[in-house]
């Protein structure tokens, strides 16, 4: 009964379509944890607690913050029916990105009492949001 099931979903995987592409992007996501997990024990070994603990930080903000960098723009792009439209929407959620990446400049210099210990790279924060939501667009343009 395995070996039927286990035929089965070979079968299903070699198929074009859905079922393909979602194994791929499992299999690739499965892939980048084993590497950073094998990789770990030698980061562990170059870098202090106190550096680990500055990049979970910025690594956190940045996830949180960088996903409302454009507000997603990106994926109403494909969708416009002339060039124009499309422009307008490029155009828009460019703005939004650097708008998004000033203000977190902003909060970040009024609040940086509370990030004394990580002052000189939490300014990176705004760079690295205006840079990973512009990111998405060098496909586009």
């Amino acid at each position: 009964m395995l070996r039927i099931r286990l035929n089965d979903i070979k079968r299903r995987l070699s198929q074009k379509g859905s079922s393909r592409s979602i194994s791929i992007l499992v299999g690739g996501t499965a892939l980048s944890q084993l590497i950073t997990l094998a990789v770990l024990p030698l980061l562990t070994r170059l870098y202090s607690p106190e550096n680990f603990s500055s990049l979970a930080i910025f690594v956190s903000f940045s996830g949180i913050i960088s996903v409302i960098g454009c507000l997603r723009f990106e994926m109403a792009v494909p969708i416009p029916e002339s060039n124009e439209e499309g422009f307008t929407i490029l155009v828009t959620a460019l703005l939004i990105s650097l708008l998004t990446s000033i203000l977190t400049l902003i909060l970040l210099f009024i609040f940086r009492y509370y990030f004394e210990d990580y002052y000189k790279s939490i300014f990176l924060l705004s760079i690295y949001i205006l840079s990973h939501s512009l990111y998405g667009w060098q496909v586009l343009l």
